[in-house]
């Protein structure tokens, strides 16, 4: 389609998320795509909001008050859910949920 992506990891850091946003802004991208729960962080959702209003941007699972945002939300619960139906229908009984941060997607799965 022509376009060129520029992958940034901010290893769950404010500040390293508004200096990519700086970068992306000086780079004038035509628009930005946010996954992970660092950007339901009220500094990060202010610096959007003040610099990065006129930008498209889609978050996956948030939302974010500026013009020109689109949120793409996820049923995390629905979907733990089904892989643990799955695998008890396959007859395992011991399953084990993994995470590595207290999210608000990790956050609220307690399973037996």
């Amino acid at each position: 389609m022509g376009y060129n992506v520029i992958l940034c990891n901010t290893g769950g850091k404010t500040a390293e998320s508004i200096n990519y946003f700086k970068m992306l802004i000086e780079k004038k991208v035509d628009g930005i795509i946010l996954i992970g729960s660092i950007f339901n962080d009220q500094q990060v959702k202010k610096y959007v909001a003040k610099y990065v209003k006129n930008l498209p941007i889609v978050l996956a699972n948030g939302h974010l008050e500026v013009s020109n945002s689109y949120s793409v939300l996820v049923d995390d619960f629905n979907g733990i859910h089904r892989c643990v139906e799955n695998l008890k229908q396959k007859k395992h009984t011991k399953i084990e949920y993994v995470k590595d941060l207290a999210t608000y997607s990790a956050g609220f799965f307690l399973l037996c």
